[in-house]
């Protein structure tokens, strides 16, 4: 298969997932305990004929799991998505209560084994301002904070829920071990645009350690020598020190 640089097919595609699935089958014999993969592009995966919507999803089906977190990790900043990636149409069914305080608690134990000490958790509304006291309307209110509020009975450290458009200011963040936040956009736009060239995607809840850079294949810079390798190289490294937790 020739290639250059800047382009991709249904053929490319279909070499990246062959990849990904070399990794899984590595882990499957033992080989390797843990993985830290490359940008791909989805859409040429989809032309090669397969379902693909992500490492994440594809992963945890692989490895028997159907529910996996996705955190986004700098020194800095960190954030956990309740949901991964799914259609803004579908989030109704995927964010509830149960998905809810599943992430809050995933996010506990995990920010725990990283970071030695107990965390700090913040949780967003999922609405705009929270539903504005039910003038926007009352899921925050109803669930949102009931999910908070029993995993505090459970003993961990959660406040919210907040604003979205509030919490990640930088001096409010910074207060926080991690955010939880409802869905893709409204955690990821704030983490990129603060920590781009240091952050790492892990995938949770998976039997295999998964990392990833945190930005896509940038076909509009191939070739130019200009690409940022930070990403990556932190992502490498953190993949090794989770495999030995």
């Amino acid at each position: 298969m020739k290639t250059k640089p800047g382009t991709g097919s249904s053929d490319s595609g279909r070499a990246s997932l062959e990849y990904i699935d070399c990794s899984i089958d590595l882990w499957k014999k033992g080989i390797i305990n843990a993985v830290s993969t490359a940008p791909v592009n989805k859409g040429f995966i989809c032309r090669a004929g397969y379902s693909f919507s992500g490492h994440t999803e594809y992963y945890a089906r692989k490895t028997g799991n159907n529910e996996p977190f996705m955190m986004m990790y700098s020194d800095k900043y960190r954030v956990i998505l309740v949901s991964t990636h799914h259609r803004l149409f579908n989030l109704e069914k995927l964010i509830t209560y149960e998905s809810i305080l599943e992430t809050i608690k995933t996010a506990a134990s995990s920010i725990e084994k990283i970071d030695l000490s107990r965390p700090k958790l913040a949780v967003c509304g999922l609405d705009p301002h929270c539903g504005d006291n039910g003038a926007i309307g009352n899921f925050d209110n109803e669930v949102t904070v009931k999910a908070i509020s029993d995993a505090r009975a459970a003993g961990i450290d959660v406040s919210g829920p907040f604003a979205a458009d509030t919490v990640f200011i930088p001096g409010k963040w910074e207060n926080y071990s991690c955010v939880i936040a409802h869905y893709h956009d409204q955690g990821l736009i704030p983490f990129k645009m603060l920590a781009f060239e240091n952050g790492v995607n892990v995938t949770l809840g998976l039997p295999i350690v998964r990392t990833s850079a945190d930005h896509g294949t940038a076909y509009d810079i191939a070739g130019k020598g200009i690409a940022g390798f930070m990403s990556m190289k932190k992502a490498i490294i953190m993949a090794d020190s989770l495999s030995a937790v």
